[in-house]
């Protein structure tokens, strides 16, 4: 946020990213436990790869629970992040063509 002043970027369009980023933070139990939200908001919540990998770290660092409780998320992340691998080939196959 320091370089912002300073960048030439259009700030409308920063600033609703920004805005539309502070509520994957907010839904992603970054803040707090998802037991502690609605149930239509726990729901549209795991959806969320950041969801996961902040109930994975809570598990490990704060609770040191052992890979056992948090493969779920971690198998999550791994197949979140090889489905974005392959849109993004792609996308890059789509875009040199």
């Amino acid at each position: 946020m320091c370089f912002y002043p300073f960048s030439g970027r259009d700030r409308p369009s920063f600033r609703l990213s920004f805005f539309l980023l502070l509520q994957g933070f907010v839904l992603s139990c970054a803040f707090a436990h998802l037991v502690q939200l609605h149930q239509e908001i726990h729901y549209l919540s795991e959806c969320a790869p950041l969801t996961h990998f902040c109930r994975a770290l809570r598990l490990e660092n704060l609770y040191r629970a052992g890979v056992e409780f948090y493969a779920g998320d971690l198998l999550f992340l791994f197949l979140g992040a090889i489905v974005t691998f392959f849109g993004a080939g792609l996308l890059l196959k789509r875009i040199q063509e």
